[in-house]
């Protein structure tokens, strides 16, 4: 080692380790022609703060540096190192060797398809890097700033119009996109989230609310027919699941726009609709179906309706209870059927004025259904008249 230089001096040296145990960003470097190698080097920062921070990039075993010694000091400090082809690192095997081709930088590098420096890199020997890119021409606009692992994890924020959002990927491509003010290549300040696998949305202590603002829909849909699912949970694919574990499921509708009369209609509607089986199943308790006005049912087949231990109740409280048959009407009971009024017509008895009495029951009207005129058990003989004609008796006589 030198004795306290008087002037400062530059040499160009090759790093052997950055092994350091006291973690002050000491190297041990080589220098050619020197009796006393290796010698330490006090790494230098563009940027460091006393331990709160800084900028720290620490060369690699077999770069090529350029060390200095300063006035009035015995030390060696860190001026820079050499970007050219023997700088690049075998990590594997510790020597530096020469790379194939004239291209000294990694692909992230700094210079542009224009061949000048428009790009900020900072790479590790491992591959993690973050560029931040100026590169902009009347043919192509490439401003964007991005930060990647190794195996490819990314976080790129692209001003360009093609692309004009941020993505968050991992390594196959899942993520977040959330395009810009403007992007031909995504939705205009939307937002997507896409993955190959399963996605979980959980909240701990609030709540999640999905509200569309007026915009447009909120459609929720499976598309899927579980050709890339594994089995057997293939089986289950398709389905839309909806369960509470401790409360109720709410569906309301609180208005409804009725673009006849462009106006909003109070309360709305709610359609479902369902092209195979519609069922509702109530395990424990009541199923209420109430409605401020009519409630119809219909069916193309058979409406059937049982209680397996109950009655079945119709009441209108103040109107009428109609059946009508296309054809037959069958009541039966297995004890008995009863029929319960002050008056009881059959076959419209009442509007003929027909009325049988029923002792404390009211009256009974039956109107006699149209008989044919029996056949006499012996035909008569048929006479001829005066003229030799049959003759034929008036029936109205």
């Amino acid at each position: 080692m030198e004795s306290q230089r008087t002037n400062t001096k530059v040499w160009k040296a090759t790093v052997k380790s950055n092994f350091d145990v006291n973690k002050k960003g000491t190297l041990s470097v080589e220098v050619e022609g020197w009796a006393n190698n290796p010698v330490d080097v006090v790494y230098v920062s563009p940027y460091y703060t006393n331990s709160q921070g800084g900028l720290i990039a620490v060369p690699g075993h077999g770069a090529e540096i350029l060390i200095m010694g300063i006035e009035n000091s015995d030390s060696y400090y860190y001026a820079g190192s050499i970007v050219d082809k023997k700088s690049t690192s075998n990590l594997d095997a510790g020597d530096p060797v020469p790379i194939s081709g004239d291209k000294v930088l990694p692909e992230e590098a700094s210079y542009s398809d224009n061949f000048t420096p428009e790009k900020l890199v900072v790479k590790t020997p491992k591959g993690h890097s973050l560029t931040m890119s100026d590169e902009w021409d009347k043919n192509k606009n490439n401003m964007h700033v991005n930060l990647k692992t190794k195996l490819g994890k990314s976080l790129m924020m692209h001003d360009g119009p093609e692309v004009g959002a941020i993505l968050l990927k991992n390594e196959g491509g899942d993520g977040l996109t959330v395009g810009g003010m403007e992007s031909s290549d995504y939705p205009t300040r939307g937002i997507m989230l896409q993955s190959k696998s399963d996605q979980l949305y959980q909240s701990a202590k609030g709540s999640i609310d999905i509200v569309v603002s007026n915009g447009g829909e909120l459609n929720i849909e499976n598309d899927s027919n579980g050709t890339n699912y594994l089995a057997p949970f293939f089986l289950n694919s398709g389905c839309i699941n909806i369960a509470s574990k401790y409360r109720d499921i709410n569906i309301t509708n609180k208005a409804f726009f009725d673009f006849v009369e462009n106006r909003v209609v109070k309360p709305g509607r709610v359609m479902i609709h369902a092209g195979k089986g519609l069922q509702l199943e109530c395990t424990e308790g009541e199923v209420i179906i109430h409605s401020a006005k009519k409630i119809s049912i219909a069916s193309e087949g058979d409406i059937d309706m049982q209680s397996a231990t109950g009655n079945i109740n119709l009441h209108a409280v103040l109107g009428d209870v109609n059946i009508k048959a296309g054809k037959n009407l069958n009541l039966e009971g297995t004890l008995m059927a009863q029929i319960h009024s002050e008056i009881i017509a059959l076959n419209n008895a009442a509007a003929e004025g027909m009325w049988t009495p029923i002792p404390k029951s009211g009256a009974l009207l039956v109107k006699p259904l149209p008989t044919t005129p029996a056949l006499p058990a012996t035909p008569s003989i048929i006479e001829p008249d005066a003229n030799g004609d049959p003759y034929i008796p008036d029936p109205g006589i």
